[in-house]
């Protein structure tokens, strides 16, 4: 039943019914894996389609089987041509669920590898001890003297808030730094990103100090890129916000191990793996194999085997939860074989359940699947149409105008953990609004560098040049 005064392209846009849908990954692995009535409807429409992936890459490790799983059902049964792009090609043919390939469309070789060569990677800064923030501002600012623009990536957002405060210490008047993270909504960093491309293309001198949010998707292109050790992946990734069209012969990405992140990745588990996989595949590209060419596709390659074999990686991507009754399980197993449920079957009734019986826990595995954990919350940003759009949501009245109104508002909109939301209401720089169901951020908490200013001692003031 269609939803009365809904506009055309929002019926759509939820049956995935059109000849041409965009999406992202999320809402694909949603589709195909979510309890919600509308999930499978929109798996329906994926029958005999073309389906092109990019960044393939970027498949959350929890849901790595689910995908590949996913994908060779549409591709086997479903009559689909499913495409992967990606500029670091996953090892998904050696998993334990495999995905194979029927072909390459573009092979990769050393030619070709030679030819879009745009920059080298320098891996001397993770030698040693991790350096310090003064240390790494230091060397950002040599960077900048000597190359114009640079981009600098780090894994949190609170060493990424450390570097840009250390940095602009030390950056000389007339260059313009800017702060990059998901702690600005969605609208602030579009209008930022665009304010750094006109910058570049005017060749002004520029420094951009983010997280890696800034990695896919966005085209820009620095002289200089520093990056804080992470995956390869990620590191090839940021690589490609450096010389980006070949315009200057050869550029250095470097890559340093940080000082003062130990605690934040014990959160980040992916990050760390990543980062282990890749300081192998360092040591041993060194020490020559692999051609001593990090960013080869043999180096590559050994990476995911690395990042793969894992033991926290093995545990994770058959996407783990806790199922009421049996503990802990994975969502593969409530979907495959289902051993618990068998023998609960043989146990209560005495005899095994028939091999031909299904015995799959759809609506346990549909419930519990998120792509992306369901343990943050958004918070309404009054900054540039935020603030009339706070306004006029509070005077509308009307359920379907209001609603238009909050789709709007998602892009003034910041995710936030729930720890940190509990501490923006314990010091009254959030509220609940009750009536519209949302909380609001306040103004005075928000500002034109950093975005959400958490800390209660912290103003709009002190992050002012």
């Amino acid at each position: 039943m269609l939803i009365a005064g809904q506009l055309p392209y929002q019926k759509r846009s939820e049956r995935w019914d059109a000849p041409v849908i965009f999406t992202s990954l999320v809402q694909f692995l949603d589709a195909l894996w979510s309890g919600r009535s509308a999930a499978a409807r929109r798996m329906c429409a994926l029958a005999n389609s073309v389906i092109i992936i990019d960044e393939v890459q970027a498949v959350p490790l929890s849901s790595q089987y689910l995908f590949n799983l996913g994908v060779a059902f549409l591709a086997g049964f479903c009559g689909c041509i499913v495409v992967l792009c990606t500029a670091t090609p996953p090892a998904l043919e050696r998993l334990r669920h495999p995905l194979c390939f029927e072909q390459d469309i573009v092979p990769m070789s050393a030619a070709l590898d030679n030819a879009f060569r745009r920059t080298d990677i320098d891996v001397s800064l993770t030698v040693g001890r991790p350096r310090e923030p003064e240390e790494l501002a230091d060397f950002l600012t040599a960077r900048q003297a000597a190359e114009g623009s640079v981009l600098a990536i780090m894994n949190t957002k609170a060493l990424a808030k450390r570097l840009f405060d250390e940095t602009r210490r030390r950056l000389p008047k007339g260059v313009r730094i800017y702060y990059l993270s998901t702690s600005l909504c969605p609208a602030h960093r579009t209008q930022r990103l665009d304010e750094i491309r006109a910058l570049l293309a005017a060749g002004t001198p520029v420094v951009c100090i983010s997280t890696q949010l800034i990695e896919a998707g966005v085209n820009l292109s620095f002289n200089s890129v520093i990056r804080a050790l992470a995956g390869l992946d990620a590191i090839i990734q940021a690589a490609g916000r450096c010389n980006r069209h070949g315009e200057n012969g050869r550029r250095t990405v470097w890559i340093v191990k940080c000082a003062g992140e130990e605690r934040a990745l014990a959160f980040l588990p992916e990050i760390r793996i990543g980062q282990l996989a890749a300081e192998r595949v360092i040591r041993e590209t060194q020490a020559g194999l692999y051609g001593g060419d990090l960013q080869s596709p043999a180096a590559v390659a050994a990476y995911y085997c690395y990042y793969y074999a894992d033991g926290n990686s093995r545990g994770s991507m058959a996407y783990p939860i806790m199922a009421a009754g049996r503990g802990a399980c994975s969502a593969v197993e409530l979907l495959g074989m289902n051993t618990a449920a068998r023998e609960e079957y043989q146990k209560s009734g005495g005899v095994p359940l028939p091999p031909d019986r299904l015995a799959q826990s759809f609506r346990t595995a549909g419930e519990a699947y998120h792509p992306i954990p369901e343990d943050t919350v958004g918070v309404l940003i009054q900054w540039g149409e935020g603030e009339e759009l706070v306004r006029q949501l509070r005077a509308e009245h009307d359920p379907q105008k209001r609603a238009g109104l909050l789709r709007r508002a998602q892009r003034f909109s910041v995710s936030l953990f729930r720890h940190e939301l509990r501490r923006l209401l314990e010091i009254g720089a959030a509220a609940a609004d009750r009536d519209l169901g949302i909380y609001i951020l306040d103004k005075g908490r928000y500002n034109d560098t950093l975005g959400i200013v958490f800390d209660e001692n912290e103003s709009v003031e002190s992050y002012m040049s």
